[in-house]
């Protein structure tokens, strides 16, 4: 049995070296050291590890639950592979992972299911509680020029990674998925969407700027750097303990009522997911290999619009114990500080019956849907969930395990005239 020993204060590595020597019936430990990060990119966990010549032995901790594990294992081929053992002396997990220059990067994975895990964290001198998740979450907006055309760059991270960029260069628009070439640098292919550009580097650096180059289609490359002008950050609820995981993230604006509505929201689910997650586990399942993590449940924000006057998403639950999914878009005026809805947008009372007349049309015209299987599914999905982009209108289906989530674009110049006198103007130029 593991005993919990509070992970902050003075003299912590002395308590840490005495537990290990208690836990592994030691009486001398070399090297010993604290480490603090995530795992899963979210879930907070610390870490103690000690060498012992070709052996390394210590515990990790997931802080929110508390829920500690034993660590032993041994330096195969330059890096470390470890078995995570429980209290009742079940090998649960392998973790493997490098250590250099006192950063641990490396993997958990199940012992015995398809399942993994990255783990980062840090050496440090004394543990902090204070969360980690804005770090590893956000959206930023960077504005400039560049080839004396005006170009305007969102990128957005989630769970550790920058893997969304959406890109307006000379008035058009374009949406990318994003892996890195190198770190924080990435590739964006134009040539499909410009006759007049064909590749754009971006380099995320964290001094608020973004170094951009840019190969034109006769090979020609310039070079711009671009500031940093607004920014959203994010926050997270997160518990990970021997059976179960949970994962919210979500924006946190400056208006408090934009995060009063997601307080709100966030709270219900993580309750309602607390409580279904243990009502689920059974005293045959309870703290056994075959358990560990379970039930996984999350809840997410995508953000489709993010300027000066809006802010505007999706918020999605999900979770893998049940088919159905919760979603939820949103349209916050940053203005006037309040989230609107269809009538505040629309004058039109037709506006319902124009958007489904749109929608059915490109259930079948639309080429990402051209997929038979797709199309099929696609049959029941009403794309009820409206939300803003830069030119127009998003309108999205439910959420699914196989096929994700679906949006249909509706520029708003197919419905200019039915745009309110409030927000017509704002839309068409935004």
């Amino acid at each position: 049995m593991l005993l919990f020993l509070p992970l902050t204060g003075n003299g912590q590595k002395s308590a840490y070296e005495s537990e290990l020597l208690n836990m592994f019936d030691l009486e001398s430990i070399d090297n010993l050291n604290i480490y603090e990060g995530t795992l899963a990119n979210i879930h907070h966990i610390r870490m103690v590890l000690a060498n012992m010549d070709s052996t390394i032995i210590g515990y990790y901790e997931y802080v929110e639950s508390r829920s500690k594990f034993e660590l032993e294992g041994s330096l195969v081929n330059g890096q470390y592979e470890v078995l995570e053992t429980d209290d009742n002396d079940n090998i649960s997990a392998h973790l493997i992972f490098k250590i250099d220059n006192g950063i641990i990067l490396g993997d958990w994975k199940h012992i015995d299911h398809n399942m993994s895990h990255p783990i980062n964290l840090k050496r440090v001198n004394n543990f902090k509680n204070k969360s980690i998740c804005s770090k590893n979450n956000w959206t930023k907006v960077y504005r400039g020029e560049i080839d004396q055309v005006p170009i305007k760059l969102q990128l957005e991270k989630k769970l550790g990674k920058i893997d969304k960029a959406n890109i307006i260069l000379d008035g058009a628009e374009f949406d990318y998925s994003l892996d890195p070439i190198e770190k924080n640098i990435f590739l964006v292919d134009l040539s499909e969407m410009t006759s007049v550009y064909d590749k754009l580097f971006l380099e995320y650096r964290s001094d608020h700027i973004c170094k951009l180059k840019l190969v034109k289609s006769n090979h020609e490359e310039i070079l711009a750097k671009i500031p940093l002008v607004d920014e959203l950050a994010f926050d997270c609820q997160e518990k990970a303990d021997y059976n179960t995981r949970l994962e919210l993230v979500y924006p946190v604006a400056k208006d408090p009522k934009f995060n009063e509505w997601f307080d709100k929201e966030i709270e219900a689910w993580s309750k309602k997911y607390r409580l279904e997650m243990k009502n689920l586990l059974t005293l045959e399942l309870l703290d056994h290999p075959e358990s560990r993590f379970k039930f996984v449940a999350n809840g997410w924000v995508d953000i489709h619009h993010f300027s000066e006057q809006f802010i505007s998403g999706l918020l999605s639950f999900q979770n893998n114990w049940k088919d159905t999914n919760i979603r939820k878009a949103f349209i916050f005026d940053r203005t006037n500080g309040e989230f609107l809805d269809s009538e505040d947008l629309f004058a039109s009372n037709n506006i319902h019956e124009i958007i489904e007349s749109f929608v059915e049309r490109h259930k079948t015209e639309y080429p990402p849907f051209k997929e038979k299987m797709i199309r099929v599914w696609l049959q029941n999905q009403e794309f009820e969930y409206l939300s803003l982009s830069n030119n127009g209108l998003n309108l999205s289906t439910e959420f699914s395990t196989i096929f994700g989530s679906k949006t249909i674009f509706l520029p708003y110049s197919e419905v200019k005239d039915e745009l309110s006198n409030k927000y017509q103007k704002i839309l068409l130029e935004n």
